[in-house]
């Protein structure tokens, strides 16, 4: 006995949109697989070098000025460039600029804004070539 299937394909395939896609798929999946084996995507680099700046001391010393120590612990001479205190850049009289290597000098940061005694405010160095520290001063 046989039975017969009218109007009915026995050899059906995939649709060719499903191949296309799947095709574009693969494409896309070795590019990127190729750019990560050949470096062309590559991790963030993170920035190490020789220069490091530390504070140390700070002292309020009235509702407009702070007396600040800042030590070169790096191997290379830094130029300071800027002074903030709470995210605010203020005028800083650097005793010494370029600060060399090895050296700890006073720093006196002026804030036009209140100072108040008692509560906290950070302060923020930055060299010429980005090198920062920060402390907190109360």
């Amino acid at each position: 006995m046989r039975i017969i299937i009218k109007n009915r394909k026995i050899n059906q395939g995939v649709s060719p949109i499903i191949v296309s896609l799947i095709i574009v798929a693969i494409a896309v999946a070795s590019i990127v697989a190729y750019a990560f084996v050949s470096g062309l995507v590559a991790a963030p680099q993170t920035h190490t070098s020789a220069e490091s700046l530390s504070l140390s001391s700070p002292k309020i010393v009235d509702n407009t000025h702070i007396n600040v120590f800042i030590k070169n612990t790096g191997t290379t001479e830094l130029t300071l460039s800027s002074a903030f205190v709470d995210g605010n850049r203020v005028s800083s009289e650097f005793i010494t600029n370029p600060l060399p290597a090895g050296e700890n000098v006073p720093v006196i940061l002026s804030d036009p804004s209140a100072l108040w005694l008692g509560s906290s405010h950070v302060i923020k160095i930055v060299a010429s070539d980005g090198t920062s520290t920060e402390t907190t001063v109360q």
